[in-house]
């Protein structure tokens, strides 16, 4: 399990008890937890997709070179 799938998980769990919690300061303290994990996720996205730009820009440097 990765550590984006493992995130997305706590995610949904801490959105249900921000949901039902009915304490303001539980409440509050879900909502950072929340911004937290959604900064996190946010990271490991952009990282992801900066590895695949590189990759398929590699690629495509490579396919116009042997050309």
């Amino acid at each position: 399990m990765s550590e984006e799938d493992v995130l997305l998980e706590k995610l949904v769990y801490f959105r249900r008890e921000h949901a039902i919690e009915a304490d303001a300061k539980q409440k509050f303290a879900l909502k950072k937890r929340i911004e937290e994990i959604e900064e996190r996720l946010e990271k490991i996205r952009y990282n992801k997709n900066c590895k695949n730009y590189k990759t398929v820009s590699k690629q495509n440097d490579a396919s116009t070179t042997s050309k």
